[in-house]
């Protein structure tokens, strides 16, 4: 009795702990170092779930499971990240390539070596552009007249143009192994080679604006409004963030580059691609650069994404919890205003009068 009772002591204290920590995450409790007080408390969480977890394991008369499958458990999950990696790699939607003539494919890989140019281009004259208006996005939005929004729209959706731009070519030629890397080998990589440099493009430029923009979050609450006019879509920013944590821009960031270097070690590539080649090369460093130099601005991604994704969760539980708070009393005591004088009081109101109300004596108001 006493062993269950101790466990669950562990356990419970774990899971306050946790809950602590989406509680002050949430809430923003002790801004702008809130982020770290949330963190600090979750890790806190682990060391009375571990110290339940060995004492009860301690107790127990039964081997432990885990060690007895614990083949079967490392397999299974390095099967599972693989087929991951590979779903990430290889996606299986949309058929670009599949039965397409070779003069087509041709075609459209110059088009878009073109258009991958240009759009990179683009993306970078636009990202030179919010660089020269820095102050506009660094300050405060309280103080930003209309004309100075109006400006930060209009460069937000020029980038954000030939972002979605280099997206599309991205997903067209993520579907590079459709065509037949024997067969085609030339076609194969430089269809590749299109995906992974505007892949790199964008997250390169997406790094640098998140540490231009910082931790300002009225301004990032202005970026993911929408704006149809300048064809800025409704958490732009919002998706550039969590782009920039996701587990799937980590594997294509990494696994693309050991295609790379794979096409390097089995290919022999063009002159024509070797502005590609070139770029991707130093596109790749480039992205651990930057996040070598301020590796904060990935944690500070990190932390919106949750908090965003959160939210969503989050905030309609704490609507009715403050619903509920509402309807609670706390005291018997009567109203102040009594009957008679809300009576009253009705007698002399006309259409328009706005009336302001408080309900004494209830939880919403303790405190």
């Amino acid at each position: 009795m006493k062993l269950l009772v101790k466990k669950r002591v562990w356990v419970s204290a774990s899971f306050l702990l946790s809950f602590i920590s989406i509680l002050v995450l949430m809430m923003k409790v002790g801004y702008p170092h809130y982020r770290w007080v949330a963190v600090t408390a979750y890790l806190a969480s682990w060391i009375p779930l571990i110290f339940g977890v060995k004492h009860h394991m301690k107790k127990r008369k039964k081997p432990n499971p885990f060690v007895h499958y614990k083949n079967y458990i490392i397999w299974g999950s390095l099967l599972l990240v693989t087929a991951y990696v590979l779903c990430v790699m290889f996606p299986v939607h949309g058929d670009n390539f599949f039965g397409v003539t070779t003069e087509e494919i041709e075609t459209q890989i110059e088009e878009d070596i073109y258009l991958l140019h240009a759009s990179m281009g683009g993306l970078d004259d636009a990202l030179i552009s919010i660089k020269e208006h820095e102050e506009l996005f660094t300050k405060d939005v309280e103080d930003l007249t209309i004309e100075e929004k109006t400006m930060i729209r209009e460069l937000w959706g020029v980038y954000v143009d030939h972002g979605l731009q280099l997206e599309r070519l991205k997903e067209t030629h993520s579907q590079f192994y459709q065509i037949d890397y024997f067969t085609k080998p030339e076609l194969n990589a430089r269809s590749f080679l299109i995906a992974y440099a505007a892949f790199i493009k964008n997250y390169n430029n997406a790094l640098e604006l998140h540490q231009l923009i910082g931790r300002n979050q009225f301004l990032k609450t202005l970026l993911n409004e929408e704006h149809k006019e300048a064809g800025v879509p409704k958490d732009g920013y919002l998706y550039l963030e969590n782009a920039i944590v996701s587990p799937q821009t980590i594997v294509q960031l990494n696994a693309g580059r050991l295609n790379y270097r794979f096409l390097q070690i089995t290919r022999q590539f063009t002159e024509q691609d070797r502005d590609l080649l070139d770029f991707v090369h130093q596109g790749f460093y480039d992205v651990y650069i930057k996040i070598g130099r301020k590796p904060s601005a990935l944690s500070d991604a990190f932390f919106t994404s949750f908090e965003e994704r959160t939210f969503t969760y989050w905030f309609p539980v704490q609507k009715e919890v403050a619903k509920d708070m509402g309807l609670v009393k706390i005291s018997k005591r009567d109203y102040f205003i009594k009957g008679p004088q809300v009576a009253k009081a009705n007698t002399k109101m006309e259409p328009g009068d706005i009336v302001l109300t408080r309900k004494n004596w209830f939880l919403s108001n303790a405190g």
